[in-house]
């Protein structure tokens, strides 16, 4: 068995949100030997803790600020049984209300 702890680090317009427990790196998941685990949470929850709604994001869209209206950096840590922990380094995504897909950032950005 493997434990988890994942932290999504959400935030509208730069703004964070927290979502969940499970999700804001302050619970435990247990992972069993060949289980696939898929969480679950609502974009639109998030977005009402910041006064916002899905109609409105997608309203206020544009190719300059779709990848600022609503972004995640993903950390995750890992630990097993005998003490063992792995921590990734944290992964930037940002939702794209056209795609309805969380996209990930795939390069870093260069300090110029």
């Amino acid at each position: 068995m493997v434990r988890a702890r994942v932290g999504c680090n959400f935030r509208v317009y730069g703004d964070p949100v927290g979502a969940d427990p499970l999700y804001d790196g302050k619970e435990t998941w247990l992972v069993f030997p060949q289980q696939t685990s898929q969480g679950w949470f609502e974009i639109d929850s998030l977005l009402q803790k910041k006064g916002k709604s899905i109609a409105a994001m997608i309203g206020e869209s544009t190719v300059v600020n779709r990848r600022e209206q609503l972004t995640m950096v993903l950390e995750l840590e890992f630990w097993d049984e005998l003490g063992a922990k792995r921590k990734l380094p944290g992964r930037p995504h940002y939702f794209d209300f056209d795609r309805w897909d969380w996209i990930p950032r795939l390069a870093e950005v260069q300090q110029s």
